[in-house]
Parts: C-alpha cells; sequence; structure tokens
C-alpha cells in the first residue's frame, strides 16, 4: 500500500496459520523484549538496502477489540495519508476508520461496508477502498464524502495500490488476477496457477520505483516481482528453512521489501532481489487462529502493521546500522 504520494471471504474466510518462535534466518533465537536484533542473511554479492539492515523494533500499539470509535475488530489493511493519519479497513467492524498516530478517532468513510479489505491514499487525498464483500472499488474524499461512483465490476479486491498519476492496482482475489483500474497503459497479469506470471488468491500490491510491482501471491506461498511491462522477473519463496505461508501484505522503502507472511505470524525483510535480510514474530500473540499479520504499509520510515489477530496496528521503526 502506499501511502500519502500515492481475505480472503468467501473462499477461504479464515487463514490457518501456524505457531513460529522469533528467528534468525530460519533458525531459532531467544526474544529478548519486544526487539528482534537480526543479522543479514544470503549471499554477501547479492544486494541490499541502502543502508545496513539492523532488524526491527516495536515502538507502540494503536488500538483495541471493540466496536466504538477509534476500537478495532479484525482490521486488514491500512494506509497513511500525508499529514500521518491512519486509514485502517476495520474489517470486523464493517467500517473504514480516520485515525491519528495515536489512535484518536478522527472520522469513519462509508457507512455498513460489506467487508473492506484494504486502503490507498493519493497524493490528492483521495481514499480508495477494496471492498471485498461488495466486489467494489470505492473512493472518498478526506471529508468522508464519497468521490465517485464505485466501480463494482470489482470481483473480490484484496489489496490495492497506486500506481504513478494516482490510479490504482488492485489485486482481484477470485479472479487471480492483478489488474489497473483506469487509464492506460492497462496492466492486467495473473491467471490461476502455480507457473511463473500466474497467480492464486493474490491479497496485495506494491508498486516500485521503477514500474515494476510486487504481488503477495498468498496461495501459491510466495511474492512474485512483475517489471513495468507486467512481465514476471523473480519470485521470491523466503527463508530457507521455513519458506512463507500465505504472505498476504507487502510494504517496500529504503530498498526493502517487508513482508506480512501471515501463516507463520511474522514479518520477513528482504532485499528487492529477494536476499533475505531477517524476520521478526509477533509479540504478545494471544490470539493464533486467525493468521496474522495481514497488511503492512511504511510512512516517516515506519512500519504500520495489521495484526488482525490481536484486533491492534504495530507501530515499528526498521533499524539501521551505520
Amino acid at each position: 500500500m502506499r501511502q500519502g504520494d500515492r481475505r480472503t471471504g468467501r473462499v477461504e474466510s479464515s487463514l490457518r496459520g501456524i505457531h513460529g518462535p522469533f528467528s534468525r534466518c530460519g533458525r531459532r533465537v531467544i526474544p529478548i523484549a519486544l526487539v528482534a536484533a537480526l543479522v543479514g542473511c544470503g549471499d554477501d554479492d547479492d544486494d541490499g538496502p541502502a543502508t545496513p539492515w539492523g532488524g526491527y523494533t516495536l515502538e507502540r500499539t494503536v488500538g483495541e477489540r471493540g466496536d466504538g470509535p477509534g476500537q478495532l475488530r479484525t482490521p486488514m489493511g491500512i494506509a497513511v495519508d500525508l499529514r500521518g493519519r491512519l486509514i485502517v479497513a476495520d474489517t470486523g467492524n464493517r467500517r473504514v476508520q480516520v485515525l491519528g498516530e495515536d489512535g484518536q478517532f478522527v472520522r469513519q468513510l462509508g457507512i455498513d461496508l460489506l467487508r473492506p479489505m484494504d486502503a490507498a491514499v493519493s497524493e490528492d487525498g483521495l481514499v480508495w477502498v477494496a471492498e471485498f464483500g461488495g466486489d467494489a472499488l470505492l473512493c472518498f474524499r478526506q471529508d468522508g464524502e464519497p468521490c465517485r461512483t464505485p466501480k463494482r465490476d470489482m470481483p473480490t479486491p484484496a489489496g490495492i495500490d497506486l500506481l504513478p498519476g494516482g490510479r490504482p492496482l488492485v489485486a482481484d482475489f477470485s479472479s487471480h488476477r492483478v489488474t489497473s483500474v483506469t487509464g492506460s497503459p492497462r496492466i492486467a497479469v495473473g491467471g490461476e496457477g502455480g507457473s511463473s506470471g500466474q497467480l492464486k488468491h493474490p491479497t496485495d500490491v506494491a508498486v516500485l520505483d521503477d514500474g515494476g510491482f510486487l504481488v503477495a501471491d498468498a496461495f501459491n506461498h510466495r511474492i512474485q516481482r512483475f517489471d513495468a511491462r507486467g512481465r514476471s522477473v523473480d519470485i521470491w519463496t523466503g527463508p530457507t528453512g521455513r519458506p512463507f505461508r500465505l504472505p498476504t501484505g507487502i510494504a517496500v522503502g529504503d530498498g526493502v521489501a517487508h513482508v506480512a507472511d501471515s501463516g507463520n505470524r511474522r514479518v520477513v525483510a528482504l532485499s528487492l532481489s529477494g536476499r533475505v535480510l531477517g524476520e521478526w514474530a509477533l509479540p504478545n500473540d494471544r490470539h493464533r487462529e486467525i493468521d496474522s499479520p495481514t497488511r503492512i504499509t511504511m510512512h516517516d520510515g515506519r512500519l504500520w502493521i495489521v495484526d488482525a489477530a490481536n484486533d491492534r496496528i504495530l507501530v515499528v521503526r526498521p533499524n539501521r546500522t551505520r
């Protein structure tokens, strides 16, 4: 999801996760407080992040379970606008909430939505919402008013990011495709299958600076990288010995791709060529019956991670070593 400049439901509505400890490159380590001090993994000659990788540190959490203003119930998606406000797809409460960085309620977008799954915010402040349950792509202004007629010929939109110019790029869960919604050139990739270029229930997409994009190819348990022409150029399967299981969300920043590996209940950091840099498990994880984390976005040097199982947003700082 892109911010500021920019589930699985009917088929398999509850992804079943597995339990995972804090780990480093696939090996068990002892969790110390809430900091995963991770070292790099992979070959030395692989390209890395813009600055040396030093792991993740949890700064705070936002939200608690409930249906009141600012409370969350099984949230699934998130974006952050230019003012630092959170746009949260509060899926279990059938609404989208706008919250301050501290979680204070600002306003609600939409009434009685069916199953909002994700959001993205354009440079001019338009909020795009993937309304999975209504087979629609919705658009709202910052004041909460609809900005245009919903696009309803969009079966089960699950994840969304914005192309240059603000055009939505949508992961279409049931059609096993990723498509652009408006304008040209039109992008359409996928089709059900497990070969290169094919997808199986994609759940998220992240647009890259070069015009290419990453796709959370969730039910193929992998991330696929596509170039700006829609050609599959790389496939990432995660750490050796403990590969991805239902990776459902992606965020990119400072040369690092951060993957919400929901079936393994962790976030995995990779270079943009797919080299694993490290991983970080959910802290104080009490509800393992729901796969989590589901989505992830980046703003102001921090990751905002949607922990659907525990009804909260985790605010995490990617560390840099010098």
